[in-house]
């Protein structure tokens, strides 16, 4: 009965065959759970291979339908531009298997953005069914929002999704805020403008209470482009509907704070100092944006490659606490990623989406004949603004269904420009190109399907170490991960991590096979702190067991390594380091390290970096281990 509705509407819209129908079924479904998943699991997985699903379903859809596949777009040349860009970063990138898998993604993304376009130019239907599973499972993470709302002490946590960060969370519902409030807006039937009234502003209300302050910026700004879509359906209709959405927001969130009690917490948080921007916080972004001007003049031409900034910034932050994997800022990350070449591309492909959001709202406020497509067309605008102010902030695009999300709206933005006057010629292939392009696509998610069960082995390993310590089974999980892509360092990193964390290896593995996989480890990625710090460990390990001080050498230079390629971020290393030279009775040494360690992370300077934040109490530790043990030598 759930899907006899959805079905029989299929049908109504011409999609009359059985393949069709489960087709559009097919991707509503992937694009929800994608959704769902990418924001209630600690354990996002299998993402290039969502991209290559969706672009494979729309493919299949163009070539059922014969639709023409449009040979010009307002944003072709610039989204061919970025893969241009993804490509040359691969030549000098310092850790290739990272750069390669996200050059592929950004094949991919650009991909899918023309298949949205084309689709949705030939058949408006795709835009309903894309929007079905994207809303379907936003709704579904808004209400998870709100059940960690009520679980959650503290208002600036509570707010969030289990992928880690309420900046995220608030990234997804600046994008389906908007196309929720469309949704609204061109409902037929008065009880369904009033549930999805409802659901608009339970969302609205999710945003505020995540007290992300770029969200609130990013919205704040947009704000106006939902007043002008609800005039779009009449003068009087139209402030009704604005009036009701923001007096049942106010009302919705103050609701919550009250009944919940939020407003003095037991944490001792109140409403004024929860919406404050905290020092710590606007310091450590202006840190962050400096680190990535510094990484991009390091890197000028081509950039450190994709997916390796987490790693080379730590070189360049100036002092503790200091660090992110992004920089919060998408510009800033393409040129230190992409070098000038990509940064300069970026920058003329988001110049040529706001070229191109502006010229269709201005057609959408002219043209009043179809209230429901000027209404699509100004809440897609508000969807892709509002995300793109939040990334000169924050880090979305880095989050794969934010990233995914954006790009098919972009791509849907491109395919409701109108060409009148202009017909689209359509694109006849022969069979033996639609073999090769078959050939191809399949190929090419096998590969994605290999690389994503060594993901699934990597996520196994995890979740049983999570749950029962190291253990034969989690070892045995983490070297099959290695076995289904032995490219990718991480996994090679992960078994000496679980050697490293056993007080003992014995009946886990034997000490020079770890040393094999984590000299690997280096090898393939020698700009890695933890990898050189895992591999001077395991040296330490087999020194102490074999007594060879050849091998305790070993260790020192690659802990040494991993100290100068991340000097600020974990003490723990140098305690380690200190721990080997006291071995080896080198006084002087030993208490430097040490040293080092209590200037930086004491009680005070925790305080002066973080204002006290409870979160960094085990830096706080690590000073009180280094001034006991300082007091030993003395």
């Amino acid at each position: 009965m759930f899907l006899h509705r959805p079905l029989l509407w299929l049908q109504q819209q011409g999609r009359s065959t059985p393949a069709d129908r489960l087709l559009a079924v097919a991707i509503a479904v992937i694009l929800g759970v994608t959704v769902i998943l990418g924001f209630s699991s600690t354990e996002v997985w299998a993402e290039t291979l969502i991209y290559a699903l969706v672009s494979t379903l729309l493919y299949l859809s163009i070539r059922l339908h014969r639709f023409p596949i449009p040979h010009t777009l307002p944003l072709g040349i610039p989204l061919l531009g970025l893969i241009v860009a993804a490509l040359l970063s691969t030549a000098t990138s310092v850790n290739l298997y990272p750069s390669m898998l996200l050059a592929l993604r950004s094949v991919l993304v650009v991909g899918l953005t023309m298949l949205v376009a084309s689709t949705v130019r030939c058949d408006r239907a795709t835009v309903h069914i894309i929007l079905f599973g994207i809303l379907s499972g936003a709704l579904i993470i808004v209400v998870l929002g709100y059940i960690g709302f009520f679980r959650e002490q503290m208002i600036t946590l509570a707010m969030q999704s289990n992928y880690g960060w309420k900046n995220i969370y608030a990234g997804l519902l600046l994008l389906v805020l908007p196309l929720q409030y469309w949704a609204m807006l061109n409902a037929t039937r008065r009880w369904q403008r009033l549930a999805l009234m409802i659901i608009a502003i339970m969302t609205a209300s999710a945003l505020i209470l995540s007290f992300s302050q770029g969200a609130w910026l990013s919205i704040a700004l947009v704000a106006p482009i939902f007043l002008v879509a609800s005039l779009q359906q009449g003068r009087r209709r139209g402030f009704v509907d604005i009036s009701a959405f923001i007096v049942g927001t106010v009302v919705v969130t103050a609701s919550f704070i009250v009944i919940h009690n939020r407003v003095t917490p037991p944490t001792g948080e109140s409403i004024p100092s929860a919406s404050q921007i905290a020092p710590f916080s606007f310091i450590n972004r202006v840190e962050y944006w400096q680190t990535a001007i510094n990484v991009a003049n390091t890197y000028p031409l081509l950039g450190t490659g994709l997916g390796n900034y987490e790693m080379i910034a730590r070189r360049f932050q100036s002092r503790i606490g200091a660090y992110h994997v992004w920089p919060h800022n998408m510009i800033l990350q393409a040129f230190a990623e992409m070098g000038i070449i990509g940064g300069t591309l970026f920058i003329l492909f988001w110049g040529a989406v706001v070229w191109a959001v502006a010229r269709e709202c201005t057609r959408a406020m002219r043209e009043r004949s179809n209230p429901k497509h000027s209404t699509l067309v100004l809440m897609l605008t508000g969807s892709i603004l509002a995300s793109g102010l939040h990334n000169l902030l924050d880090m979305d695009l880095n989050v794969m269904p934010l990233n995914l999300i954006l790009f098919i709206t972009i791509g849907m933005m491109i395919g409701l420009h109108k060409t009148e006057g202009h017909p689209i010629p359509a694109v006849q292939l022969s069979a033996t190109r639609q073999a090769g392009i078959s050939a191809l696509t399949l190929i090419l998610l096998l590969v994605l399907f290999q690389i994503n069960i060594a993901e699934a082995h990597a996520v196994r390993a995890t979740t049983q170490t999570h749950a029962n310590g190291v253990t034969p089974a989690s070892i045995a999980e983490a070297l099959n991960a290695v076995r289904s892509n032995p490219l990718n360092p991480v996994y090679l990193n992960a078994v000496s991590a679980q050697v490293i964390a056993s007080p003992t290896n014995a009946d886990l593995l034997p000490l020079p096979t770890v040393i094999q996989l984590a000299r690997r480890a280096v090898t393939l990625n020698p700009q890695q702190a933890e990898a050189h710090f895992r591999l001077g460990k395991i040296y330490q390990r087999a020194a102490n067991a074999a007594q060879d001080a050849a091998l305790l050498e070993q260790a020192i230079t690659e802990m040494s390594i991993a100290i100068e390629l991340d000097p600020h971020n974990n003490p723990y290393r140098y305690l380690e380091l200190a721990s080997i030279y006291r071995q080896q009775g080198q006084r002087d040494k030993t208490k430097e390290l040490l040293a080092f360690v209590i200037v930086h992370y004491s009680e005070s300077r925790i305080r002066e970096v973080f204002g006290g934040v409870g979160v960094q109490n085990i830096f706080r530790s690590y000073a009180n281990q280094a001034f006991a043990e300082y007091q030993t030598l003395q």
